[in-house]
């Protein structure tokens, strides 16, 4: 064993491969880690105590979750950001940023120290720069903060992931 690796690993049977697994988000209070399978529609849970595995269907791709201090989650759901109860499921609406962008969905969010939530969104087929950076604020309200990555210069940007066909082409020197 080389020094810094853990010495209890486990692996643990699933019934279902994800489609696009990713948004990995540890819960202190349910002793949980969650991930979304995005493509896939789905919630998973891993319970580390017991080794149990759960999983959510929903109703659009699910891009994140976010663990809110009163239970429950904030979550990017298709094109909205919505609150999500599991168990049992409730999904609440609570802004739509993009009504015009049909093929767009929500990709990763994470939360800042003053409650707001910052998502991304990216095209489904990862074929155009449709993507956009918004903030949720506490209150509700959703603001687009750019239309194209804060990273990277407009014309040359595109949120996509290393596995769309095209993802790395428009970017200067290929590098992030």
């Amino acid at each position: 064993m080389r020094p810094g690796l853990a010495a209890d690993v486990r692996i643990v049977a699933r019934d279902r491969r994800d489609v696009l697994g990713e948004g990995l988000l540890w819960s202190a209070r349910e002793g949980a880690l969650f991930w979304v399978d995005i493509l896939g529609q789905r919630v998973n849970r891993l319970d580390l105590r017991t080794d149990q595995m759960a999983s959510w269907s929903m109703p659009d791709t699910i891009g994140w979750l976010v663990e809110c201090d009163r239970g429950g989650f904030l979550a990017g759901l298709g094109r909205a950001f919505v609150r999500l109860s599991l168990d049992p499921l409730d999904i609440t609406p609570i802004a739509a940023p993009e009504p015009e962008r049909s093929g767009n969905r929500f990709n990763d969010a994470k939360a800042d120290a003053a409650g707001r939530i910052w998502a991304g969104s990216m095209p489904l087929t990862c074929d155009r720069p449709s993507g956009a950076f918004y903030r949720l604020d506490p209150d509700g309200r959703a603001t687009r903060m750019r239309a194209v990555s804060p990273l990277l210069p407009p014309a040359s940007s595109m949120f996509c992931n290393r596995s769309c066909p095209n993802a790395w082409q428009n970017l200067p020197r290929r590098s992030v």
